[in-house]
């Protein structure tokens, strides 16, 4: 099993490695700790995109648009 560094799964993703460690955090991404390093198999990283996908955006703390109401009649 091969494992990667935040630096190296980052750069695989094309993200910087402060939003990776926000998608970690946000969508509970696993992932392994060796003392204060964050390591990535395979896996987690199809699951990082498969969160991607769903969030639709590369950053998810990014603001959405306001969805305006319609009237009411």
């Amino acid at each position: 099993m091969k494992v990667y560094t935040a630096k190296q799964t980052a750069a695989l993703l094309q993200i910087c490695t402060e939003t990776l460690r926000r998608i970690v955090r946000a969508d509970g991404i696993s992932h392994r700790r060796i003392g204060r390093r964050i390591l990535f198999t395979e896996a987690d990283i199809a699951a990082i995109l498969v969160s991607r996908e769903t969030h639709g955006a590369v950053n998810p703390f990014a603001q959405k648009p306001k969805v305006q109401e319609e009237e009411v009649k």
